[in-house]
């Protein structure tokens, strides 16, 4: 493997279950940086905004900037503007996040008992999900709304269990409306590009650490970047040793607190 400018890390599974550190890696990342290598944080989850992150990072002693982190509710809004241009309007299921992401982005948020179609019905976790709010996305999605999901993860991991992911909602109205998402985040390269252009970075300079096979490992792949599956999250040894082609992970650690060692630092 080539020396290393950076390694990105998904966060879920990776840095943390729940509200626990996954034990080393904090350490792990400050000998990282203490080599030089960058760390950045790459999230499907919209729950929270970047500058949430920063503040949830530091309270496991992992300091980092908004610009280290990309999440998929910025990321969303990020991708409605770039794509589709100001001055949109969005129903939202998802949680603070998703909801101040749009709206520092300039997208009015319409309320799901509008009687106006929004241009974007955007769908990400939501663990106050109802079955009136699924109702009123449904409803907009069948008018015309244009259906964005902030990804497509069947779960959520947590400290000992998982629990039902954003993709699981996606699920439910993909069945419920016949009409397929457009998902902003992982596998798909949007979120990835991003931040490796704002911090000027080739794909080949990086290495993807993620617990999902096909999610994380995939993207890093289709990327070109070093991929690294460990198992402190989704995945297991079992799942990583059967993986071939476009799944197969460059690399197979326990955990991220193994990065130093492997790299031989």
């Amino acid at each position: 493997m080539k020396p290393l400018k950076a390694i990105i890390f998904d966060m879920d599974g990776v840095i943390y279950r729940g509200n626990s550190a996954v034990e080393g890696v904090p350490e792990a990342i400050d000998k990282l940086r203490k080599r030089g290598i960058a760390s950045l944080f790459l999230t499907n989850n919209a729950t929270r905004t970047r500058a949430q992150y920063a503040k949830r990072l530091a309270s496991i002693g992992i300091a980092a900037s908004e610009n280290d982190i990309m999440t998929s509710s910025h990321g969303v809004a990020s991708y409605i503007l770039e794509k589709y241009g100001a001055g949109k309007s969005a129903c939202i299921i998802g949680e603070g996040g998703m909801l101040k992401e749009a709206k520092k982005s300039g997208i009015e948020i319409l309320a799901l008992s509008s009687t106006s179609v929004p241009d974007f019905t955007i769908v990400s976790l939501d663990r106050s999900l109802t079955y009136e709010k699924a109702a009123a996305a449904h409803r907009f999605i069948l008018q015309g709304s244009h259906f964005i999901a902030a990804n497509s993860d069947p779960t959520l991991p947590l400290e000992h269990l998982s629990a039902p992911g954003s993709g699981s909602i996606v699920a439910m109205l993909e069945k419920s409306t016949g009409k397929k998402a457009e998902v902003v985040g992982k596998p798909n390269l949007f979120m990835l590009n991003e931040l490796l252009r704002e911090h000027k970075l080739a794909p080949k300079d990086a290495a993807f650490v993620g617990d999902r096979l096909e999610i994380d490992i995939l993207m890093a792949n289709k990327a070109g970047l070093y991929s690294i599956l460990v198992l402190s999250g989704v995945a297991n040894a079992a799942d990583a040793k059967k993986t071939k082609g476009a799944l197969k992970p460059k690399a197979i650690l326990d955990s991220a607190a193994e990065l130093p060692k492997f790299l031989g630092l």
